[in-house]
């Protein structure tokens, strides 16, 4: 009898506790995961010059099927914020109709350094960079060009997709520059020689998007390479620079995000 109630009673803790983590999980899907978090942070880097000490970058990545009235009040937050210059870490929607209108809606956004941005594995590069052009978005795929004096940027091709090329990217590069490189996947620093990047932005892994208590990811298992190493947040690159990964703003198919919010990066450069 002891033994039947002794193995009931843990029985019920166990379901109990399979309870509360549904609930915890669910609550945070429903309330926090639905709000954008826009992440401020500094960069600092003896590279970074007299100049370009306050620069601001903003970065969204992977608007996927993001609801235009949402997509517009990040718009409209991000120019309130006055960055230097807005970039785009690739992923829009795969319904040509959709990334249109998303497109413009990032393009209204008032830059004084202009709006540039790579594709994503989502992504028709050719549709894409045409639709980008003709908005006065600069596409970057395996090139770079210099906004401002002191600063390089440079972007590649998808990593899972396309052919990537760094060298190629940063060729223009000189010696002096506080080099920044935008990377739709994260997991091309795993594979791929980064010498010469000072920071690295990147997005695709939606931050995990549906996360077990926001530690571990079971979906990074299937589209990374590098399972749950460039999840979100910072990483040191092994060349000696700095890696940003993005969580993105819009949602896949519908999936929910779960401990995994909305993201919008303002990245403030200053010299060390």
């Amino acid at each position: 009898m002891a033994k039947n109630k002794n193995a009931k009673i843990i029985a019920g803790s166990m379901l109990g506790a399979v309870a509360a983590t549904g609930l915890i999980h669910l609550t945070s899907m429903l309330t926090l995961d639905r709000m954008v978090e826009y992440k401020h942070a500094e960069v600092f880097s003896p590279k970074i010059s007299d100049m370009l000490d306050g620069f601001k970058l903003c970065f969204i990545s992977d608007t996927h099927f993001i609801d235009d009235g949402a997509l517009i009040r990040i718009a409209e937050r991000i120019e309130a914020e006055q960055p230097d210059i807005l970039l785009l870490g690739g992923d829009f929607s795969e319904d040509e109709s959709i990334t249109r209108r998303h497109l413009a809606i990032l393009a209204s956004i008032e830059v004084p350094d202009g709006i540039f941005s790579v594709d994503g594995n989502h992504d028709d590069p050719e549709f894409l960079f045409n639709e980008m052009q003709r908005l006065d978005i600069l596409p970057l795929p395996n090139k770079g060009l210099h906004p401002r004096e002191g600063l390089y940027l440079g972007g590649v091709e998808d990593f899972r997709k396309r052919k990537p090329d760094i060298a190629l990217a940063l060729s223009e590069a000189k010696e002096r520059d506080f080099v920044i490189l935008l990377s739709h996947n994260p997991d091309i620093a795993a594979f791929h020689d980064t010498e010469g990047v000072d920071l690295m932005l990147c997005g695709h892994t939606h931050g995990g998007h549906a996360n077990i208590f926001g530690m571990f990811s079971p979906m990074l298992q299937l589209i990374s390479k590098t399972g749950q190493k460039y999840r979100a947040g910072w990483s040191d690159l092994s060349t000696g620079g700095k890696m940003f990964v993005s969580n993105g703003v819009g949602i896949h198919h519908n999936l929910p995000r779960v401990f995994a919010r909305p993201q919008v990066a303002f990245l403030t450069l200053k010299k060390k």
